[in-house]
This record gives structure tokens, sequence and C-alpha cells, in this order.
């Protein structure tokens, strides 16, 4: 969803796109007089200000390093985006007028339409701004990106991240060109991190690739028991030619210790069709060095300390002996800057490596310590083992303060410099419109996973025996969590997060303070089962089944302050069993 937010071109220049180190703004950029004038105040049609305006931009180099190009020649259901759209009339956002008296929290950013086919229209518009980002995002490794919304001559500067988008008021490109070549000039000037591009994800080499390419067929090949054609087209859904990435993930392993791993991808398993939210994705993945097979998980986990990281909780499942869960090689946030990152887990290996060392002086003086206690008849008080470590330790802290001044204690947090989302650092902005309405936004924080368990997709089961085999190991899971690690939820009335089309009815009506227990978890895993069913087993019912399916599954509805709550069809399956009628399916 995008959030309702006018930002200041300037502020917004300073903030997301300052300019770079060493260069001098004032010097450097050319003269911005009369940059655009080619471009028609009043074009015929889109076709009218496509050539142009790229003139503008690449006669010029306005935007050093890039090239513009003409895309509108494209099927209509490409989601490759347009340079502009075709007249101010487009634009499905309005500006605050300049001399109202309204507050801007209470002014809605978003065109309002008495008819209901022109809303339709404008809905529709604002929709496909959206998906362009989407498809974007889903196909790139970013942590953000960049789009201009051009409309005739106007135009907004526009972020968007995981949490949202940063929208600027409109403006005159062609009469007031300033804020639009300063655009250019340092996106054209910004390193690949700058622009929004994750730098921890390079393109693989040729020799990398092709190691890549024998090691999941290699593993295709186990699971499945297949060759030939068979298996090329299995692998395909796991590798595209050309289009293999070195993934670096930081992280801590099972025992604590901190380190760095680089892992090959290519097509993903599931990734987000939303620009916002977790954003979820899945590789099967290639250890770079040792050739070892895992899965990668990929995500913006909510960033809040009250949630504990799933590595670690898949760590608890198994020091608690819970029936099958996957061991983990490492999990960890994905770092801003890698070579910092890198630098971080050299420190804590050599840190480690020391305590080892003082741990083994310990375990020696403890043992000359029982020798000479043993021996000792004059009864003279000898230092315990605790003394001795705390002697050891007061002595390295006076060494440490000595060499290096004041010491100080280590970060609580493994990686210092996370990739985090920042639109929503600014939903109380004095700049930000909300319509009058109480708006959340739920910051994200970019986290990566890797299990040793490499599988498939449970709607990959070749029939009812093997779905329901599955079906059994989690939810004896799912009891071993319950009863062994006392897994249950506390009573809340926010917050309550899980995927949508298979949260309870509960959680889904948020009726008061709502308490996620096994009970919510046992019916999710009743819907994950009925999808499963009704979308891959054969059935009569054809025609409608879309619609039903929606109906039940991803139907929601807007209450007060933005408040959605869906649920309703499951509540009346519950009583009907409508959905499930024998006669119907």
């Amino acid at each position: 969803m995008v959030r309702g937010t006018p930002m200041p071109v300037q502020e917004f220049l300073e903030t997301f796109l300052p300019v770079p180190l060493g260069v001098d703004g004032k010097r450097s950029m050319l003269s911005f007089i009369n940059a655009f004038n080619g471009v028609p105040t009043s074009p015929k049609d889109a076709q009218d200000i496509y050539g142009k305006l790229i003139n503008s931009i690449n006669g010029k180099k306005r935007c050093p390093s890039l090239i513009f190009a003409d895309t509108s020649a494209q099927p209509k259901e490409s989601m490759k985006p347009e340079i502009c759209a075709k007249s101010k009339d487009r634009d499905p956002f309005q500006d605050p007028p300049r001399n109202s008296n309204l507050p801007r929290s209470e002014h809605n950013f978003f065109v309002e339409h008495k008819s209901k086919q022109e809303r339709a229209r404008v809905e529709r518009r604002l929709g496909r701004i959206v998906a362009y980002a989407a498809e974007v995002c889903a196909r790139q490794h970013r942590m953000f990106y960049f789009s201009v919304l051009i409309t005739g001559t106007r135009a907004r500067l526009v972020r968007w991240d995981r949490a949202g988008a940063i929208v600027t008021n409109s403006f005159d490109y062609r009469r007031t060109p300033k804020a639009f070549c300063t655009f250019l000039w340092r996106f054209g000037l910004a390193n690949p991190a700058q622009r929004g591009y994750d730098p921890t994800v390079t393109v693989a080499s040729k020799v990398e690739e092709k190691l890549f390419e024998e090691a999941i067929t290699a593993h295709v090949a186990l699971q499945l028991n297949i060759s030939g054609e068979e298996l090329k087209k299995a692998v395909s859904q796991h590798y595209q030619q050309d289009r293999v990435a070195k993934v670096d993930v930081v992280g801590e392993d099972n025992l604590g210790l901190p380190g760095t791993r680089q892992y090959l991808v290519s097509r993903p398993v599931m990734s987000p069709s939303s620009v916002t939210s977790r954003s979820t994705r899945g590789y099967w993945a290639v250890n770079a060095g040792s050739l070892e097979m895992a899965f990668l998980k990929d995500v913006w986990r909510i960033d809040t300390e009250k949630l504990e990281r799933e590595g670690k909780i898949l760590q608890r499942l198994n020091r608690n002996g819970v029936r099958n869960i996957s061991d983990i090689f490492c999990h960890g946030d994905v770092p801003i800057d890698i070579e910092h990152a890198r630098e971080e887990v050299f420190q804590k290996q050599e840190l480690a490596a020391e305590e080892e060392i003082v741990e083994k002086e310990l375990v020696a003086m403890s043992d000359g310590v029982e020798e000479e206690q043993a021996g000792n008849e004059a009864g003279e008080k000898i230092m315990d083992q605790d003394e001795i470590l705390n002697a050891v330790r007061h002595e390295e802290t006076n060494e440490a303060e000595d060499a290096e001044g004041d010491a100080t204690d280590p970060p609580e947090e493994f990686i210092t410099n996370p990739q985090c989302t920042r639109t929503n650092e600014f939903v109380f902005a004095a700049w930000a419109c909300r319509g009058g309405r109480q708006i959340e936004i739920t910051g994200y924080t970019h986290y990566r996973l890797l299990l040793k368990a490499v599988g498939y997709s449970l709607c990959e089961f070749k029939g009812t025996r093997e779905m329901f085999e599955a079906t059994h190991d989690a939810f004896e899971a799912l009891l071993d969590a319950h009863t062994i690690c006392a897994v249950d939820g506390k009573a809340t009335d926010h917050d309550i997060r899980g995927t949508w089309r298979f949260m309870s009815t509960d959680a889904l009506s948020r009726c008061g303070k709502f308490c996620h227990t096994i009970h919510d978890d046992m019916e999710s895993m009743l819907y994950i089962v009925l999808y499963c069913c009704v979308r891959w087993l054969p059935h009569s019912e054809v025609n409608s089944l879309g619609r039903r399916m929606h109906y039940f599954f991803d139907a929601y509805n807007e209450e007060g302050n933005c408040t959605i709550v869906g649920g309703t069809r499951k509540l009346m399956q519950k009583y009907n069993r409508n959905f499930t009628d024998i006669d119907r399916l």
C-alpha cells in the first residue's frame, strides 16, 4: 500500500540522495536553465513526449553513466515501466492547497472522485504505478527503489521500500527544472547501493554458474530420481542461465560463532507479489566454496525486539529435541556495508579465539588448584575457580584499559548497521498527509536464514498420502513445540502476524484482545490442507472455484482507523460446512 506522504522535493533529495562525497555540487552539475524546454506543454499523446524528454536527458548527459530508453513499444500486459504518462490529469495524487487552513495531517493525498467510473480509473492508474515498483523489487535484489512519476510537464519523485513509499509534492519540471536536473545528476553519480541495490549480492562468474548448475542438477536427480528432459525441466525451476547471483550471508551459527558465507542462487521458489511487508524469498542455494546445498530464506523481519529471530527459535527447538525441525547453518541481519561487516566478523572471531585460550588456561589452573588443595595440610585458603576467573578477567580488563583507554561493552546486535526501511520514520513528519486517520507503518529489517533441509514445496506433492505425511510431520513439530518448549502466545490487541489466507478466525476477526494458542495453529494447518486439496487435487468445482477461494481465503473488510479484518467465510464454514460440501466440490 502506498502511504500518503507528499514530502518537499528538496528535503527528499537531501535525505535520500545527497551530493556524493568529494563532489562539488555547485560546479560540476550542468546548468538547468531551459533544460526541458523541448518537451511540449500540450502533447497530443504519449509519443509526443517520449523522444523529446529522452533527448533532453541523454543529449546533455544530465544523468551521468546512465542512458534513458523509450520502452513504450511493449505488449499491454508488460510490466516494464514507460518513461512517462500521457497528460497531466493522470496524476493519482493531489497536493494540499497552498492557502488552505486545513492541517496537512487532515489532507487526503489520494485523488477522490464522486463518480465510481472515474474512481476506478484513478485506482487503476495508482495500481499500475504500484505494480511497476512491485515487479522491480520482486525481480531485483534491492534495499529500496527510486521512481519518477511524470504526468505531462509535472513530476513527482518516489522512494519505495518494504514499509511503503515516500512521494514528493508535484513540480513543473519544464518551468522549474532544477529539482529534476538535481535528481538525475545525483542519481547518475550515485553508486549501486545508493541507488537501492543490495550490496551483498553480486553477479556470479561463469565458473561459479557452472558449479551451481551441476550441484542443483545432482540434488534434483537425488530428490526426484529422474533423468533426461524431465530432469532438465525440473532443474529449470531453480536455475536460469546467466541469472546466477552470489549472496553474502553474515551471521552466527548453531554455536553462536560469527562468520560470513557466500552462496550461489538463481530462480527463487517463492517471491513477493507486493512491494511492502515481509517480502519473503526462498532459494535453493549452493555454498560457493564447499558446494554444499542449503535453503536460503531471504526476508524482511519486523523491526522490533519483542519478536525473537526465526533462527533463534529454530535453534531453541532443535536443542529441546522437537521433531521434524530443520537444522540451520547460520542466520543474521543483512548489512548495508559488507566490507565493514566482514571486519566486524573478523574481530569477533579473534575475540572468540582469545576467550577459548583463556578458558583452556582456566581449566589448567583449576586442575592445579585441585592438586594443591588436596595436598594442603596447613589449611591455607585456596581460591576457587570463580575467584580465579574474576582475577583473570580483572587483570585482562586493566591491560585493555592501559592499551586502549576506556573499555566499552560489545554491541548487542551482531550487525551494527543492518539494512532497514525508512518510510516508517516519517509517518509523523510535519508534511505528512494522513487524511485525518491514525496511520501506523511497520518498520522492517533485512534478514537471512540458511537451513540445512532442502526440499520441495507442499504444493509439489505427488498424492494425498505424501501431502498428509508432510502435514503429520508438521503436526508433530507443533505438538512438541507446545508441550516441550511451552510455545504459546500472549494476549494482545495489535501486531497479529501470519499468512492471511491461513490465519484462524479469531486472529482475523481482531475481536478484543487476542491470545495466539496452539488451537489457532491447528486451525491454520487445517486451512493449509484444505487449500492444497482444492487447488491441486481433482474435483468437479471448476467454474466458480477462483471466486469461492478468494472469498474464503483472501477476502477482507476495512473498519475504522484502517483496521483490516476478515474470516467471515471461515466462520460460516464452522457452522454449515458450505465450502467443503461434497456436493459442491
